[in-house]
């Protein structure tokens, strides 16, 4: 798994081409993670995937790939207000040392930096 810190925004027509509102359980992760699984927007690998995000104190919620966040770092979340609420009070605005696994087919997988050609950095899937 990795960490990055975890931010909230009122989301619309995000980069996978679906329309979201504030009380979707839905993601928009940074560029670089997001272009590690294709160049093109609509239509991504990424897109609609699912990431279990968990807090400092160990409240999780699972969210859903919908868009990209061009501030966000490497493996900074960037949350609808519904899932940033499961985690945190939206008071806090930033909150720091979030960890987070993408999970396929109900199986949760960790997380690995690779190196891509010519991308700076990707992610495989290995079973937990």
């Amino acid at each position: 798994t990795h960490s990055g810190d975890l931010t909230f925004f009122p989301p619309g027509l995000g980069a996978c081409g679906k329309i979201n509102v504030v009380s979707d359980l839905m993601v928009a992760v940074s560029f670089e993670v997001f272009n590690s699984f294709g160049p093109q927007t609509n239509g991504n690998q990424v897109c609609g995937r699912k990431i279990q995000a968990t807090a400092p104190g160990g409240k999780t919620v699972t969210v859903s790939v919908e868009d990209k966040c061009a501030s966000c770092a490497q493996f900074d979340l960037d949350m609808s207000p519904a899932a940033f609420d499961q985690l945190a009070d939206e008071s806090v605005g930033r909150l720091h040392g979030v960890t987070m696994a993408l999970t396929v087919s109900q199986r949760r997988c960790l997380i690995v930096p690779i190196h891509l050609e010519r991308r700076n950095v990707g992610f495989s899937q290995a079973e937990s």
